[in-house]
């Protein structure tokens, strides 16, 4: 099927869009190769067309417009300008739909799946914490982890062993022959009931469920979230089959090729 080209002129085209038209001059490597500058750092206030976008865009998410939309709109803008941050998001959009998928099955805000790509990149870790996999779980999570090597001790180690794994702020995991927490789909299993039992306590507010489970800013990740699912409509129209992302339509989402391309240059 073919898909209708972006809209290129009216009241809503962002001003950067329109030059990306003309040409890649407008797009940006301005971001660190992980996009964690822009996730950190309180961008300028938006542009009115970003805002527009972004009121268009939170309904079909089953969002309310509110006083954190020139948040929204402000990260929304500094990362679909980045080469290197559409980069990041072609990389993970087989695990960002993947869990994208098991929340809509779990009657669950598809909109979550910002919290592990927000978390961890989809990268399996450790962090300092030696939180782990996807989602960034704990040892304590209900998943198996074992046969773990600790950094200054031979003695391997477990889920449920005493020996402390955090010393000085720093994880001394180095690697496990086996940490389920990594594995993609049991993971997402794992924290679907702590998703459901939030949602459920604020009413259905998935801003709200969103903020209590994400480790960054929670504008931020909506912000991503936004992006990320244009980039899925232009590898599949109908990745996200119950969401109108027409909204996309007043962005220039860059294709994988494009981005390919400007980066090799």
């Amino acid at each position: 099927m073919r898909r209708s080209a972006p809209v290129t002129t009216g009241a809503t085209i962002l001003a950067w869009a329109l030059a990306m038209a003309c040409g890649p001059t407008s797009f940006v490597d301005d971001l660190a190769p992980d996009g964690l500058e822009a996730y950190d750092t309180a961008p300028a206030p938006p542009s009115d067309p970003a805002l527009a976008v972004v009121r268009r865009a939170l309904p079909a998410w089953g969002l309310s417009t509110s006083e954190h939309d020139p948040q929204i709109a402000a990260f929304l803008e500094v990362h679909a300008r980045s080469w290197r941050f559409w980069e990041r998001i072609y990389a993970v959009l087989p695990a960002y739909r993947a869990v994208a998928a098991d929340l809509r099955a779990a009657q669950l805000p598809e909109l979550l799946a910002a919290v592990p790509d927000q978390a961890s990149r989809f990268r399996p870790g450790p962090d300092p914490d030696c939180g782990a996999g996807p989602w960034r779980l704990p040892v304590s999570a209900p998943l198996r982890v074992a046969g773990c090597h600790l950094r200054g001790d031979p003695r391997p180690w477990s889920s449920g062993d005493p020996r402390p794994v955090v010393e000085g702020g720093a994880c001394r995991i180095e690697r496990c022959d086996v940490d389920e927490r990594t594995d993609l789909a049991a993971a997402t299993a794992a924290v679907l009931p702590a998703l459901a039992a939030t949602h459920r306590a604020v009413d259905g507010d998935p801003r709200r469920t969103l903020a209590a489970h994400a480790r960054g800013d929670p504008d931020a990740a909506i912000a991503q979230h936004l992006l990320a699912a244009c980039a899925a409509r232009q590898v599949d129209p109908g990745a996200f089959p119950a969401i109108d992302l027409g909204y996309c339509d007043d962005l220039a989402v860059p294709s994988r090729r494009q981005v390919t391309s400007a980066l090799a240059r």
